[in-house]
């Protein structure tokens, strides 16, 4: 793996690290903070899901013009895909939803929005999170062993 994907492979993690750690420890400890620090969880989590993103897609074309063939390729893939599809999952989800919420008195629009959010949340929650990881902790074993 070239120096540059490598770092920018690691700052990927990082940032993934740090995405999770805002989404689940932000509200475990949202009793114990200062009330201007507990009103600045969406701008941290929306930080730290724009870096998630910009770094997906920056490792996404990193690979596509790399060196790197077979399995290692198809998890730097999977990785920077997924990596991309979190945080524009999450906020297809939203904006879905609230255009469900608003549309919510006409029964057909409202039901396909309705579909369209639990399919976004879908994909960005259990899917692309669970693609990450394997893509993540694929690309490192494969580095191990080439190495």
């Amino acid at each position: 793996m070239e120096k540059r994907v490598k770092v920018v492979f690691w700052a990927l993690v990082g940032a993934f690290a740090a995405f999770i750690g805002a989404v689940f420890g932000m509200p475990l400890l949202e009793n114990y903070l200062p009330g201007s620090l507990r009103l600045s969880f969406p701008v941290i989590l929306a930080g730290a899901g724009s870096v998630l993103l910009v770094l997906g897609i920056v490792f996404l074309v990193l690979t596509k013009r790399g060196k790197v063939k077979g399995k290692l390729r198809r998890f730097q893939l999977l990785t920077g895909a997924s990596a991309i599809g979190i945080p524009v999952g999450v906020v297809l989800h939203n904006a879905l939803y609230a255009l469900g919420e608003i549309t919510s008195h006409i029964a057909i629009l409202s039901q396909s929005l309705e579909v369209l959010h639990t399919v976004f949340f879908l994909l960005a929650i259990p899917i692309c999170l669970v693609g990450f990881l394997v893509g993540a902790i694929g690309t490192i074993i494969l580095y191990r062993r080439t190495k």
